[in-house]
């Protein structure tokens, strides 16, 4: 049995549920921000152990939907109610929610659903249905911060941002030291869009963002996301950011990284697995830090500076297949390894480099460790596009530093393994 949202004008009215009543008297309030203009039915409250909110056909604000209530209906769902479902619908009047401060989502579960990526409905004569969630708070911090939740799940939204006041990220997983209840385990997106869309309106406020995805906080549980089909565009300095170790389990299946020439596209310290990834325009497609294992399957990339950097000593990227441009303008080095040891693995497997006609063949530069004395690992098998030329190895300089050195692709065979000794140059030569 579902429950209609009452008149704004009828002021006597009981309501049954703390949401309803919170939203009626914020609508009503003389000093709201909202307008008291009601277009069907605002929201649904449905008789069940979930809850289930629809939000959509109320318009506020000028002609704009507002965050606060979103919030007002999570104020209710986190009070054990179990696992709220918010879905954003089509209203009479859609527009973009216009959020003034960071939504908040702890030690709860939601599903956060909306119409999907389109253009919104202030885009002109060609405005639509999309789902748009518009930045006018704070520079720095997040659209939206989950904290110790579990089972959030958010799909089919477009996150904007703001040119005057950037958020810090368009989504926050965020970890303080003693959350160990929900742990952001099996968080969830799909089908959404992070920063620039094309069919923006003038009156738009930009859509820049520093990151659009970002895991931080103490270095402890904040791991196990899954995002897919989900688009990254033009934040400011890397499209998704994991800061720590302990941000494991995580998985990206068919996603797009759009570094608009100027940022990253993945910067991780943490083990990710990525299924089938698309890299334009970054400054680096992939930067891994630490001892963090990237999995990297069917990578693909184009017009980038870099495919990818390994800082650390035990860092590790295996790429399976794909399709990667080296642009010989934008980029010298390719794959820049700065110190291979204690288990670090650079792994191309099948991958297939395409190399421009004119111009600076990129390398694959790779440095043995200068600090760990346990055994580095270069694989190169079945690819194609690259050149004895096109490598450039040396071992770390000391006592007892060891890197295997492994290339088994077109005319090229290497099998040695490189002490270091002499700060030892490894030649790649084609067979004879």
């Amino acid at each position: 049995m579902s429950r209609s949202f009452p008149s704004v004008d009828d002021t006597t009215q009981r309501f049954d549920t703390p949401v309803e009543s919170a939203l009626a008297g914020t609508l009503a309030s003389s000093d709201s921000p909202m307008q008291t203009a009601l277009y069907g039915q605002a929201v649904s409250v449905r008789a069940r152990a979930t809850p289930e909110y629809f939000l959509g056909d109320v318009r506020w604000d000028g002609g704009r939907y507002t965050s606060e209530a979103i919030e007002l209906i999570l104020a209710d769902a986190v009070k054990g109610q179990g696992v709220p479902t918010v879905t954003i619908r089509q209203g009479n009047s859609p527009q973009p929610i216009v959020m003034s401060r960071t939504l908040e989502v702890y030690r709860t579960g939601l599903h956060l659903i909306g119409l999907g990526v389109g253009n919104p409905s202030d885009y002109g004569t060609y405005g639509g249905d999309g789902t748009t969630l518009r930045w006018a708070g704070p520079t720095g911090v997040p659209m939206i911060k989950i904290r110790d939740s579990r089972n959030v799940h958010i799909s089919d939204i477009h996150f904007q941002g703001s040119t005057a006041s950037p958020p810090s990220a368009g989504l926050n997983l965020n970890c303080v030291s003693g959350d160990a209840q929900g742990t952001n385990s099996y968080f969830t997106v799909e089908r959404c869009l992070f920063g620039y869309f094309p069919w923006l309106p003038t009156t738009a406020a930009g859509w820049q963002m520093d990151y659009g995805m970002l895991v931080d906080g103490a270095n402890v549980n904040n791991d196990q996301f899954y995002v897919k089909d989900t688009q990254f565009s033009r934040a400011t300095v890397a499209q998704v950011k994991l800061v720590n170790s302990q941000s494991i389990q995580g998985s990206f299946e068919n996603c797009m990284f759009d570094g608009n020439y100027t940022a990253k596209g993945m910067d991780t310290a943490a083990a990710v697995t990525l299924y089938n990834p698309q890299f334009g325009q970054c400054t680096t497609d992939l930067e891994i830090a630490g001892s963090a294992r990237v999995t990297d399957l069917s990578h693909h990339s184009e017009n980038s500076g870099r495919i990818a950097t390994l800082t650390g000593n035990a860092a590790r990227l295996v790429m399976h297949g794909g399709y990667v441009a080296l642009n010989s303008t934008r980029m010298t080095t390719a794959f820049d390894v700065t110190s291979l040891g204690g288990g670090g693995l650079l792994g191309l497997h099948g991958t297939a480099f395409y190399q421009a006609a004119t111009g600076t063949r990129p390398n694959v530069k790779v440095r043995g460790s200068s600090s760990v004395a346990t055994v580095g690992e270069l694989s190169v098998v079945g690819v194609t596009g690259l050149e004895p030329a096109d490598f450039d190895i040396k071992g770390g300089t000391g006592t007892n530093r060891k890197m295997r050195v492994f290339i088994q692709a077109g005319e090229m065979s290497v099998n040695r393994l490189v002490t270091g000794v002499t700060d030892e140059v490894v030649p790649v030569v084609a067979m004879t």
